[in-house]
């Protein structure tokens, strides 16, 4: 994971938090619950930016090449037919 996406992780992970801010100041909410919500917020965003990030960098990576017998299942032969096929 990049720099770049550590810190919007760290950044999502306070804006879910957020919501908890009120009660914990209130004194309607205890440290040790607002700090598992931080957790379960943490643990939500890194899960998140994880996948983002291996999504950019699938999409990022030159694309394999594939040999004309490999493609879709078929042998040589039946490949060599059709280009033959398409010749005629």
């Amino acid at each position: 994971m990049s720099e770049a996406v550590r810190g919007l992780v760290l950044l999502v992970s306070v804006l879910l938090w957020l919501p908890v801010l009120p009660p914990l100041l209130a004194g309607e909410l205890s440290t040790a619950e607002a700090g598992l919500r931080y957790a379960a917020a943490l643990l939500l965003a890194w899960g998140g930016g994880s996948l983002l990030s291996a999504l950019v960098r699938n999409y990022a990576r030159e694309p394999v090449e594939e040999d004309a017998g490999s493609a879709g299942g078929t042998d040589g032969a039946e490949v060599r037919r059709r280009q033959e096929d398409a010749g005629s």
